[in-house]
């Protein structure tokens, strides 16, 4: 079943609104990682060629719901590339659900939802879960393991 884009929109603001009343009671190494994630996309949307290259391990691997395999971080930079050239972010929101950081190891749940138009100005509109594992190295947060799907909530299909 396909939700008009208003509910989806409705369902994220709310949500959105329920995750910030939680951000005061972050402690600092929580907060630290989710304003890792959220530059994160800030440079994947800007396209400056510091995503993937600046966040990802190099044992990286990323397996959502759309992809047959996984994939480690040379096809994760290409797959980048590829959605750069045939694909504009028109409007993203992130809204974090639950981070677990444990000494240097973190677990981040978010939504995201976005919106994008293609090559052939056809618009589409997303909401994804996303599971995040990152780990410190030298100091500085490290995605090793990206996770993403299609939440299917109450749907009979």
């Amino acid at each position: 079943m396909k939700l008009p884009c208003f509910w989806i929109f409705g369902a994220a603001v709310l949500v959105s609104n329920t995750a910030i009343a939680q951000l005061p009671s972050w402690n600092p190494e929580q907060t630290a990682v989710w304003e890792f994630v959220e530059q994160s996309w800030v440079d994947d949307v800007a396209e400056n060629d510091q995503w993937p290259a600046s966040y990802v391990h190099e044992k990286v691997v990323d397996w959502g719901d759309s992809q047959v395999a996984p994939r480690g971080r040379d096809k994760l930079t290409e797959w980048s590339r590829f959605d750069d050239e045939s694909s504009n972010v028109l409007y993203y929101e992130i809204t974090p659900a639950a981070i677990v950081v444990e000494d240097d190891t973190a677990v981040v749940h978010y939504h995201l939802f976005i919106i994008t138009e293609d090559h052939a100005d056809e618009r589409d509109t997303s909401v994804l879960g996303l599971v995040e594992t990152l780990v410190r190295q030298n100091g500085d947060w490290r995605y090793i393991s990206l996770s993403g799907f299609e939440p299917r909530l109450n749907d009979d299909d």
